[in-house]
């Protein structure tokens, strides 16, 4: 788990330096990542704004990381197509 959030950490980072506005799909299923690493990279799912996929699917995720990329996708919600978040 200390792995996951490190690299959690370290992607939503490097994601402020990045132009994520065509970042169409995501797929970050099977990670390891639980509530606080998906609030993490709820700050760089913010800044996409062209997103059409996000695959959270098979993560430890409980209410507050689910409510925390639901938050994160409402500005996308008319290009959001397909969003996976079901848990392991």
């Amino acid at each position: 788990v200390a792995d996951a959030a490190t690299a959690a950490a370290a992607a939503a980072d490097a994601a402020v330096d990045l132009d994520l506005s065509t970042l169409e799909s995501l797929d970050l299923s099977a990670n390891g990542l639980e509530d606080r690493e998906v609030a993490l990279l709820a700050g760089a799912v913010r800044r996409v704004r062209a997103v059409r996929a996000l695959d959270l699917s098979q993560n430890r995720l409980g209410f507050p990381g689910l409510l925390a990329i639901a938050d994160a996708c409402l500005p996308v919600v008319e290009s959001l197509e397909v969003l996976q978040c079901h848990t392991i």
